[in-house]
């Protein structure tokens, strides 16, 4: 909120103070009268049209070998015919689940890798031994697996996994293929989209949004369809078809072949008298893509929303100095978690589109290739 108009400058340093940006995009920063849309975090890496886009690999964790390669891709690359132990159970809070460990050392620590495989889920980690331990000076290997199975997902239990030396590799393998196959063919998208309103500042600020302006809703129009949920019979994302439990109306779109519904927060439920409103926070927190649509002068800070499953967020907003009455020109900007591989075509210069039809069919290209770069992350 104390962001002024014309002081790039701190435009520029906060450019500076993100590792994910490289020098080209500071002194565009730097040397342009074009405001950012977004201010990232460090544990983001941007794409904007300042000049060179970064690669995520130039954003990645620094540990060896850990995120240089897709997690789905970890057993044919890391634990294929070498030594491992394999740990399965068949009734989980995620059902039917693999969980394959190795222990390697790199100069004189040692990590161990860890791979989870459900029929939903495909996550792994990769942690130095120090981090896996107590405040003990020597720790038990039940204590360090324990925490490592933690560390894959929260609710699982070490103690009900069983050593399984009757997993064949080969098997393994074919799961590999069958869940990349499974992602490179993905048809079905949930996207979130928030409101950021002249005024806002805060995460509840525009939760709590209920009147909007003709600037957004003409941008949704362009994105999809306002349905009915009550009886909609085609992809619903995770909506009430019913009882109209999560509002009345969603939007909804089809792209080539594939079918997205928005978890658009304004048309979420809302709570009277409550800042959290918590069913609109539980539908767009847990969306990998979230599209946060800015009237606001001020850039977008990133961090504004905290949300574990979100991997990508992107800024849209209309270019006042190009736009006309009859001719809306769309400016965005993407801030994608670490870990994330670089995916789809860049974005034009200074994320600017002159024709709305065009900006409609790149984004929906570059998120859906977005959204399955982001379930192949570590």
């Amino acid at each position: 909120s104390s962001y002024s108009e014309g002081n790039v400058s701190l435009t520029a340093r906060n450019y500076r103070n993100s590792k994910s940006l490289t020098g080209n995009q500071v002194t565009n920063a730097m040397n342009s009268s074009i405001k950012p849309l977004l201010i990232p975090s460090e544990n983001f890496w941007v794409e904007d049209g300042f000049g060179s886009s970064p690669h995520a690999s130039d954003s990645l964790i620094e540990q060896p070998e850990a995120s240089d390669l897709p997690v789905g891709e970890w057993f044919s690359r890391f634990f294929h015919n070498k030594p491992h132990t394999n740990y399965s159970v068949k009734d989980s809070c995620i059902g039917v689940a693999v969980v394959s460990v190795m222990k390697e050392k790199n100069g004189h620590q040692t990590f161990y890798r860890a791979l989870l495989r459900s029929a939903d889920i495909t996550t792994g980690v990769y942690l130095p031994s120090s981090h896996l331990g107590t405040k003990l000076r020597k720790w038990s290997k039940q204590t360090v697996l324990k925490n490592l199975f933690q560390q894959l997902h929260p609710m699982l239990a070490f103690k009900s996994f069983a050593k399984n030396i009757n997993v064949s590799p080969e098997l393994l393998l074919d799961f590999e293929d069958l869940e990349l196959t499974k992602i490179n063919n993905q048809k079905f998208f949930k996207w979130g989209v928030l409101y950021w309103r002249e005024g806002n500042v805060t995460e509840e600020d525009m939760l709590c949004n209920n009147s909007t302006s003709k600037e957004f809703e003409d941008f949704l129009e362009l994105m999809g369809q306002k349905i009915a949920l009550r009886g909609w019979k085609n992809y619903n994302g995770g909506l009430d078809t019913k009882y109209d439990g999560t509002g009345s109306h969603s939007l909804y779109s089809r792209f080539d072949e594939s079918e997205v519904m928005f978890h658009v927060s304004t048309l979420l439920p809302f709570t009277p008298r409550s800042s959290q409103q918590v069913e609109r926070k539980r539908h767009i927190g847990n969306d990998v893509v979230v599209i946060v649509f800015k009237e606001s002068n001020a850039p977008y800070i990133i961090s504004t929303v905290a949300s574990q499953f979100t991997h990508i967020v992107v800024v849209v907003s209309v270019d006042k100095e190009f736009s006309k009455e009859d001719k809306t020109v769309y400016r965005c900007s993407l801030c994608v978690q670490n870990g994330v591989p670089s995916f789809g075509e860049p974005l034009p210069p200074n994320g600017r589109f002159f024709d709305k039809n065009v900006f409609r069919d790149f984004l929906f290209r570059k998120l859906i290739m977005a959204e399955r770069a982001a379930v192949r992350a570590p």
